[in-house]
Formats: structure tokens, C-alpha cells, sequence
């Protein structure tokens, strides 16, 4: 019978690509812009039934247009041949409906298509995929998915290898495209090589084929390697049985892949790594008949999509390489077949396996457990020695039918105890519904590993029934437990010891990865990516509601003038937090005394915070007391106001509980102080219960927001200076999802454009971690009304240059960064708060004041930006020099592009160690005449009043300017004098006045034609000395005073 079954495999032909002109699937998408307007010959309107009436056979076009200017998209004058309408309720999965129904309209044939997202109202707020940038996706990833063209159809018909021209993608202005554009090209360029691989028929792809396409798609992606291991009964016991049957012939000999993507990491650091190991292990049978357990009856339809598992990890990895993923990515894919013949295994055979497990084969169809059990034993001992603390092992499958019959089109998740633990299949589900990639969680019981376990001595494990698995009861379960106990891994469960225990999840994608009658949908790669892209809030923090926390909480925080006494009516709903709990009480001291301030609460919540955790709190609730003695004029004492007392307790606590990024990466079991922060009011505030309510409310969604935006700022800050040099500064910015968006420029320090803060980065010309990057940020719409430029100073160590900074004088100054660290906090924040009206633009300059042979020196004369000779006269004076090119810059386009706006621009910068002998803890401020003469700081100091981010105006004036000027022709300005700014008069206003003067901008005061609003803030002292944590200012000023709207004080 073999050789029967060797001649008829043999006289197939053998079908082979030349892969040098493979013809790889189109895949593009851009955001729309005016100037294309006329491109499309097609759009397609994707929303709910919102104004469907309208909507006429006829005039589809027209109506579509009619309604996205209802919405307030602004796409103009569009002149396009067709309009297609894709329409679905809301009803159950409603992403879903957002997915197929652009699926379909993408399929019209139309080559130059418009994809326009509707608001589609109807959508439920809370669900997962209701976020304006998710809903989007999902309507892009359903057009993908509908223009694809198979593997086997480009290579038959090269001239129709894509479906499309041009995807351009419109949506309302609350939705980031940015993000959209760049997560839907990486998703989509994975998943086509996944649908390649998986879809393509068993000849098509053999396994040597599998490897032999993959390692050409690969070799455009230099960030991923790729190996392949021969499997040997010594390494692969089991695998070596399932491959048996193919050995003879070449095209279907069998290998095991090794993928490897590790994603770019902080350099010259030895704690910084990644965010995670994940082990990818993939079943990749290219063809499963069964073997001697033959399918028949037509039960062999779709086994060429046995292979779509390890199909879906390599295109994970190519995704992962698109989207620079900051995660390493270990994949191990079994490629083979599952053949019939003479030398196939059998049941009854008994296969001791390298676990030392006996396994007794019960059915030879059950081939995919086996595949997966030998790769899961050497992920398991390559985990155990990987350093890295966050590690997961995954398998990725098509494996059952049952799963089918329980779940349908839904992958099956299911954890062991340490993954079950960590939530990752909740998680993963998660993910997979913002996605239209779904999961449904099953959990892998006592029974499911008794099902495995055999009577007799000869064996340990019984391979599976001989029923197949969808006759079987937990026919999905089962195989999973099989998969641990034959690998060993149920040697690494909760029952280990903790550095010991493995997370392992396993994914059936038999049903979601698609049937044969259907295109591969690719899963579990979007559920996957998204799990990977899913943000991680710093800040955990609800309202308190005794009905579902107040079990959690275990010590309670009060924070008031004085402790409640027996006449004090608590609130009848905190009663039970007062009884058994661990009390901590923060006395804030008499609020109406001359010294009082914000700080007063601020201070107290962070103190008693500090008890909290350090005495092993975890789920802690501030109760806010009634402060009865605070002043009640709130415009003469703007913190008063219950609202932001509510809010300096909570960012007071906040502060108490921030933990520093090195220690995050170097320490997991310190990577949180807290498990949740819950907040109440003991007392109804002067407005009652109602009032009370929304100022909790008030003070919750701006205490996370701001505090989301200080993590950042601190990270930054107070992280060292290898740890956050300027290469490393810039990875940390690409890889927060918050704030890559808002990323306009990152480049090199060009002498042409910032000769001033050229000369500084000098020095660390060929050291490439430390060499200088301008960063430039923004937010907001062109057409806001009000501009906000900000300049920050990221000097990431200061040595003074040649001007060196002796006897202990260099200890702190990887802080001199801080000033651009809290504006990259302010933007993230504003991001969170989704701030409208205003337009924020961020120039940083990050670059080190380095010693070297190249670093520049004393009596050097550069021009700068503006055209002004400056003579340096301290190479430690060097804040100035890389802000004052940005500071001209701004002034440009407040001249240009800004003209008829409201600019006001702001340097923020650690710069002066005068400021600290002034003012200690304090920011101090200065402003230009134009500044002034709007208040523009007296509002900003109100401001920081209210928030603990308190300010001192300094003046500039004639004498600060004249400090500048020089007898000598040969220069316009005096950089700096040669002593150190603590011992000079006036030694924090100058330099203001210097930047001013270089900058040109001293040509836009108040007796200018053009006048240009100017301010200057010192947060040396107020961003926080070595010895204390970082403050983040002045950030919070800043984000109360631009991006909290403001109401009428209540007195």
C-alpha cells in the first residue's frame, strides 16, 4: 500500500514559486487629505442606521456627502463615481457589524476607494470598541480583509494581484488617524502573509514550501531571524512519529522554525529590557489525513488549514517588526505533515518522551497535541532560563473541531493556574473585542487532566481517546491538559515555587482562523497585537461604592483638619470602612492660618500614603474630610474650593505612590505600590450631596489624567542618565501610545538651523546614544484660536563642558532634563483630557553637555538662529544656548503660519541654581512686556496655587538686558559671565533677558507693531532636588491653567 501511496504523491506535480518575482499582496492606506480630493472614483460611508432614511438609491452620493457634513467631517467637494453605504444596528457584537459590512462594500470593484467613518451614535459608550480610533480600525481592517487577493490568484494572474489603487481613510476629528493608519498597515501586512500560508493549498505549500516563503517574506524584515532545526527522535521524540510517513519524500520533509524578533531596547543599560518575553509556539501540519486513524467520510475537506496556527506567528512577527513592538517574540513552529503510509505511527505504540513522560498513542489524528507537547518542553527550559521577569509561553492551533462546536467562528483561550492568574485570557479576550478577532475562555479543569492519566504501569499519559474530539465531552479542554503534562509544565504551576512558575495559554483558532469556504481570517494575530498594543495606566484610582469595593479595601486613609469625633456624622455609606479596617489619619492642620496653602493637603495625603504602603496597604481608600476651618472667599484662595481640595488629596497620594521606572524594570514584585486606590467624601460639601458627587467626579478624571502625565514627566526626569540618554528618551517616547502620535519630528541637531545648541551637542559627536535630537510634539487643530508653544530644556547630564563643574557640583544634573520631561507629561495629558480649542506645539532639546576634544569652549562667537554674534562666556551656561535657537524658531511661526492666532510661548527649564537660593521649592517666573500685560502669570500663578505647583514672578528688567551687552564689535551679546549663577545678582532674571535678545524676539515688546507673548519658568528647585522623587512641574500648573475648563468660583 505504500508504494501505491509514494507513486500517487510522486505523480503530483510539484508546485513551486520562483520567489524572486513572487507578486506579494498590496497593501497600502493613507489619511485623507483636501489636496486629494478628486482621487477617488469611490466612497464607502461606514456608520449605523444614523440618518439612513435619507439615503436614496438614486442620489447616494449626494446623501453621503449631505451627511458628513451633518457630522462636521470636513471633506469637501469630493467628485466621486459611487457611494456605497455600509449600514449595520448595533445589536450583540456590534464590531463585528462594523467589520463585514465594510468587508462587503470593499468588494465593489472600485479601484481609488474613500473609506469615511461615520460617529455611528448608536454604539454603546462603554463597550471596548466604541473609542473613535477602534471604531475606525475595525472599518479599515474589514476592507483589508475584503480586498485580499490569495496567494495562488496573484501568482496565476499577476496582472490582478491587487483589487485596489488607492485606501484613503477619513473620520471625524476626534479620531486619531495617525494611530489608526500606522496599527491597520502593521496588522494587515501580518495578516496577509498569515492568509498566504494558511489558505494556500497542501501542494502549494509543503512544508519545505512553508519555510522556503516564509524565509522570503522575512528577508525584507532585518529585525526578525530565522533558523530551522531538523527534527531528530533525540530533540522531537513525538514529531519525529507524526513526520514518519513523509520521510521519503523531499517536498514534504518536516522542520521546526525558529523565529526570533526582539524588539529594540533602551542600550547601554543592563536592567532595561522589553516589556515581555513571549514564547510563540505554532502548529504548522501543512496537510492532516489522519493518518492510520484515516479521516474519512469526508472529514479531510479543510486540512490543508491545519497550518494556520503557525501561519498566524509568523505574521505576528511582521507585524510586531511594523509597529517596532517593544517585546521580544520567540517562535518555534513544528512544519509537517501528517501522511498515510507504511511507516506512519499507530496507536498502542508507546513514545517516552523528554519530560521522561511514557505517552501511549490512543489516536493517530490526534497528531497536533503531540506536535505541540515536544515544542512546549523546550520553550519551558528556554523560559526558565530567560532573565527577563514578565515571560509567557503561548501555543497557537487548529486543533480541535469541538471548539467549533462550542465557540463557532470564536477562538477557544485557556490558561494554567500562573497565566489564569495574571488574567491573560480576560485580557486577551479583551483585546480580541476591539478587534472583531474574538475569544471565548474556557478553563482547563481537574477532569481534562484525569482524562489523560492511564491505569497501567507501562505509560504515564494516554495520548487521547479513540473518538474524535468533537464526540468528546471537554474535547477542546483535554488536549491542552495533555500538552502540560506531557511537556513537564505542570511542574511550573502555582504549586511551584514563584520563580519557578511558567504562564502558558493556549489558543484553539480551528473555528476563528477560518473554514475553508471562507477567506483566513488570520486570528489570532489582531487579538494578539492589540493585548501587546493595549496601554498600561499608570494610575488606578475609582470612586469608592460600598457595594463592590468595600469588601476590597484594607486600610483606610482619612484626610481632615481633625479626627472625626462622636458628633461627627459620617456618611451612612463609609460607616463599614470605619469599622475593622486599618485607619491612617493625615492631619492637613488648621487651613485658615497664614501659612496655609494646598500643600497643606497635598503634603498630608502623600505622607499618609507613604504609611499606607510601606505598612503593606494595597487597596486603600481616602476618605476626604470636611476641612471646616478652610477659607471660603475662593477668589482670594482658589484652593479652597472643595473641588480642589478633593484634587490635591488625590495627587498628593498619587505622588506618594509613583515608583520610579528603573526600579519597574529591575524589580517586578515592586513594579506596583498599590492595587487600588479608591476615593469618598466623609461630609457633603456646601453644595450637598449632589455637589458633593460632582466634585469627587471632577477631582477623579483630572487627578488621572494629570498624574498619567507625571509618570511620564518623572520617568524622564529622574531616571539616570544612561538610562534616559537622548537615544533612549526618544525609545520611550516612541513606545508610549499616547504620546507616538503627537510625534512630529525627531532629528538630528542641524548647525544650520540651531547652530546654538549645535555647539553644545559637539561634544558627543560619534558616541551615538548621547548624540542631540530636536523632538518636536503637537496636539490640537490648526484651526484653534489660541496657540501654545512650549520649549523645554533636555539636557540629559551636565558636566559643564569645559567649564567643569568640580567638588561635588555634578551630582544632579541628570535632572537638567526635567523641563522638557514635564512637557512631554503636559502633552500626554492633554492627550488624556482630549483638550479642544487650543493648539500645543513642543520643541525639545535633548542633548548632553559633554566633555570632550570637540566640545565647544569659552571666547568662541556663534550666530545664531536669528543673526546675533554670541560670545560664550560659560560653557556651563548651556540651558540657554539649546533654547534660545528653538525659542526663535517659535517666534517665526508666531510671526508666520500664526499670525492671526494668540501665541503665547513658554521655555520650561531646570536652569539656574540662583532660582533655588531665591525661591527654594518654587518655580520662578519671568514674562516679557506683551506677556504681562495679558496677566498671563499672575493667571498662571492662581493656577498653580490651586494645584500645590506653586510659582514666584521675578521681573525682567533693564538691568538683566544690559548683562548681556558687550563693549566689543566683534558680538552682539554676552552669553554669560564666568561665575557660577548662585553667586551672580540677578542670576536667574538674565538669562531670560539673554534668550529674549538672541532670539530676536526683544524685537516683539510692547512697543512692537507685531507684539509676541514671551514667559520663562526656573523649575531647578521645584522639579525636585536629588533627594526627593520629581515633581513634574510645572506641569500641573501648566495642565490646570490651559486644560481644565474653568468655572465661576462659588464665593
Amino acid at each position: 500500500m505504500e508504494v501505491l501511496y509514494l507513486l500517487l504523491l510522486a505523480s503530483v506535480p510539484l508546485v513551486s514559486a520562483d520567489f524572486a518575482n513572487e507578486p506579494l499582496s498590496n497593501v497600502q492606506l493613507k489619511k485623507y487629505v483636501e489636496e486629494d480630493k478628486n482621487t477617488y472614483d469611490c466612497v464607502i460611508f461606514v456608520n449605523d442606521r444614523h440618518n439612513e432614511s435619507d439615503l436614496g438609491k438614486d442620489n447616494i452620493m449626494s446623501k453621503i456627502v449631505e451627511v458628513l457634513k451633518v457630522i462636521g467631517n470636513k471633506v469637501n467637494n469630493i467628485e466621486a463615481k459611487a457611494g456605497i453605504y455600509a449600514s449595520k444596528e448595533f445589536e450583540g457584537k456590534a464590531f463585528v457589524n462594523i467589520y463585514f459590512s465594510t468587508f462587503s462594500a470593499a468588494k465593489s470593484g472600485k479601484k481609488k476607494i474613500l473609506l469615511v467613518v461615520g460617529p455611528m451614535k448608536s454604539a454603546p459608550k462603554d463597550a471596548p470598541w466604541a473609542p473613535s480610533h477602534l471604531k475606525a480600525l475595525n472599518a479599515v481592517l474589514g476592507a483589508f480583509y475584503g480586498l485580499y487577493v490569495p496567494l495562488q490568484y496573484r501568482e496565476a494572474h499577476p496582472d490582478q494581484a491587487a483589487k485596489y489603487a488607492t485606501l484613503g481613510l477619513h473620520a471625524g476629528n476626534d479620531t486619531d488617524l495617525d494611530w489608526v493608519v500606522k496599527h491597520a498597515l502593521g496588522i494587515e501586512k501580518g495578516r496577509v502573509i498569515a492568509r498566504d500560508l494558511c489558505g494556500a493549498d497542501p501542494e502549494r505549500i509543503t512544508p519545505t514550501e512553508f519555510v522556503k516563503y516564509t524565509k522570503f517574506v522575512l528577508n525584507n524584515y532585518t529585525d526578525i531571524t530565522i533558523d530551522s532545526e531538523a527534527i531528530t527522535n533525540e530533540s522531537y521524540p513525538m514529531i519525529t512519529m507524526v513526520q514518519r510517513a513523509s520521510i521519503a519524500l523531499p517536498r514534504f520533509n518536516g522542520s521546526v522554525m525558529k523565529l526570533e524578533y526582539i524588539g529594540k531596547k533602551p542600550v547601554n543599560t543592563q536592567k532595561a529590557t522589553s516589556s515581555a518575553s513571549l514564547y510563540l509556539l505554532g502548529l504548522g501540519n501543512t496537510y492532516d489525513t489522519g493518518g492510520a486513524d484515516l479521516k474519512v467520510s469526508g472529514a479531510m475537506v479543510g486540512m490543508s488549514r491545519k497550518k494556520c496556527g503557525a501561519a498566524a506567528i509568523v505574521g505576528l512577527m511582521i507585524t510586531a517588526s511594523e509597529l517596532k513592538a517593544p517585546v521580544n517574540l520567540h517562535g518555534r513552529l513544528a512544519v509537517v505533515r501528517n501522511n498515510l503510509g507504511m511507516r506512519s505511527f499507530t496507536v498502542d505504540t508507546i513514545v517516552k518522551v523528554n519530560s521522561g513522560k511514557r505517552i501511549r498513542i490512543g489516536n493517530t489524528a490526534a497528531d497536533g497535541r503531540m506536535i505541540l507537547a515536544d515544542l512546549l518542553f523546550h520553550a519551558k527550559n528556554e523560559a526558565l532560563k530567560d532573565s527577563n521577569p514578565d515571560k509567557h509561553i503561548f501555543t497557537v492551533a487548529t486543533l480541535t473541531t469541538h471548539v467549533i462546536r462550542c465557540y463557532k467562528y470564536i477562538a477557544g483561550i485557556m490558561d494554567n493556574g500562573p497565566a489564569a492568574l495574571a488574567n491573560t485570557a480576560e485580557e486577551l479576550q479583551k483585546a480580541g473585542d476591539k478587534v472583531a478577532d474574538l475569544g471565548e475562555i474556557s478553563v482547563v479543569r481537574k477532569e481534562d487532566y484525569d482524562f489523560n492519566l492511564n491505569t497501567l504501569e507501562t505509560e504515564d499519559l494516554l495520548q487521547s481517546n479513540n473518538a474524535a474530539d468533537d464526540g468528546t465531552n471537554r474535547g477542546h479542554q483535554i488536549p491542552m491538559a495533555f500538552m502540560v503534562q506531557a511537556s513537564g509544565l505542570s511542574e511550573h504551576g502555582l504549586n511551584a515555587a514563584k520563580e519557578n512558575q511558567l504562564k502558558y495559554t493556549h489558543l484553539d483558532v480551528s473555528g476563528s482562523a477560518g473554514l475553508i469556504d471562507t477567506v483566513p481570517t488570520a486570528s489570532p494575530l489582531s487579538m494578539m497585537t492589540m493585548k501587546a498594543a493595549e496601554e498600561k495606566a499608570f494610575v488606578k484610582l475609582k470612586k469608592y461604592d460600598e457595594t463592590s469595593d468595600g469588601n476590597l479595601v484594607d486600610t483606610v486613609v482619612y484626610v481632615d483638619e481633625a479626627l472625626p469625633t462622636a458628633s461627627v456624622q459620617i456618611l451612612p455609606e463609609l460607616q463599614q470602612a470605619f469599622m475593622d479596617i486599618a485607619k491612617i489619619f493625615a492631619p492637613t492642620g488648621r487651613l485658615n492660618s497664614d501659612v496655609a496653602d494646598a500643600r497643606s493637603i497635598y503634603e498630608a495625603a502623600q505622607k499618609a500614603l507613604t504609611m499606607a504602603y510601606k505598612a503593606g496597604a494595597k487597596h486603600i481608600l481616602l476618605v476626604i474630610g470636611n476641612m471646616k476651618n478652610a477659607p471660603t472667599n475662593y477668589k482670594e484662595d482658589p484652593w479652597a474650593e472643595p473641588k480642589y481640595r478633593n484634587l490635591q488629596a488625590l495627587l498628593g497620594a498619587l505622588y506618594a505612590l509613583y515608583v520610579p521606572l528603573e526600579i519597574r524594570e529591575c524589580c517586578p514584585e515592586r513594579v506596583s505600590k498599590y492595587e487600588k486606590l479608591y476615593v469618598a467624601m466623609a461630609f457633603g460639601s456646601t453644595g450637598g450631596k449632589a455637589q458633593q458627587d460632582g466634585d469627587l467626579d471632577w477631582a477623579v478624571k483630572y487627578a488621572t489624567a494629570i498624574e498619567e502625565g507625571r509618570w511620564v514627566a518623572r520617568d524622564i526626569c529622574g531616571s539616570d542618565s544612561e538610562r534616559m540618554s537622548t537615544e533612549n528618551i526618544l525609545y520611550y517616547l516612541n513606545n508610549d501610545t499616547d504620546l507616538q502620535p503627537l510625534i512630529k519630528e525627531q532629528v538630528p541637531v542641524a548647525e544650520d538651523q540651531y547652530p546654538l545648541m549645535a555647539a553644545v551637542d559637539r561634544g558627543n559627536k560619534g558616541v551615538t546614544r548621547h548624540e542631540g535630537r530636536v523632538v518636536k510634539m503637537e496636539f490640537g487643530e490648526m484651526s484653534a484660536k489660541k496657540v501654545l508653544i512650549l520649549v523645554g530644556k533636555g539636557i540629559t547630564f551636565d558636566t559643564g563642558g569645559y567649564d567643569l563643574k568640580v567638588s561635588g557640583g555634578m551630582v544632579g544634573m541628570h535632572r537638567d532634563k526635567c523641563g522638557a520631561a514635564a512637557i512631554v507629561g503636559f502633552m500626554k495629558t492633554a492627550k488624556k483630557l482630549d483638550t479642544k480649542d487650543l493648539l500645543i506645539r513642543a520643541k525639545l532639546a535633548f542633548v548632553r553637555n559633554a566633555l570632550s576634544a570637540r566640545a565647544y569652549t569659552v571666547d568662541e562667537i556663534i550666530t545664531s538662529r536669528a543673526g546675533k554674534r554670541i560670545r560664550i562666556g560659560n560653557t556651563d551656561a548651556e540651558g540657554r544656548m539649546v533654547m534660545t535657537d528653538l525659542v526663535a524658531e517659535a517666534k517665526e511661526e508666531a510671526l508666520g503660519k500664526f499670525k492671526e492666532k494668540d501665541v503665547q510661548i513658554i521655555t520650561a527649564a531646570t536652569l539656574t541654581g540662583h532660582v533655588v537660593r531665591c525661591y527654594k521649592w518654587i518655580t520662578g517666573a519671568m514674562e516679557n512686556g506683551p506677556s504681562k500685560n495679558a496677566n498671563f502669570l499672575k493667571e498662571l500663578r492662581r493656577a498653580g496655587d490651586q494645584t500645590s505647583d506653586m510659582l514666584e514672578i521675578s521681573a525682567i528688567r533693564k538691568e538683566d538686558y544690559d548683562a548681556n551687552l558687550t563693549p566689543l564689535e566683534t558680538e552682539d551679546y554676552l552669553q554669560c559671565n564666568n561665575a557660577g549663577s548662585v553667586s551672580t545678582p540677578r542670576g536667574h532674571q538674565f538669562p531670560a533677558a539673554f534668550m529674549i535678545q538672541a532670539s530676536g524676539l526683544d524685537a516683539h515688546g510692547i512697543d512692537s507693531e507685531k507684539p509676541i507673548k514671551f514667559a520663562h519658568l526656573d523649575v531647578a528647585g521645584s522639579a525636585g532636588l536629588i533627594d526627593t522623587v520629581p515633581t513634574a512641574a510645572p506641569m500641573t500648573m501648566l495642565a490646570n491653567h490651559y486644560l481644565i475648563p474653568k468655572t465661576p468660583a462659588t464665593n
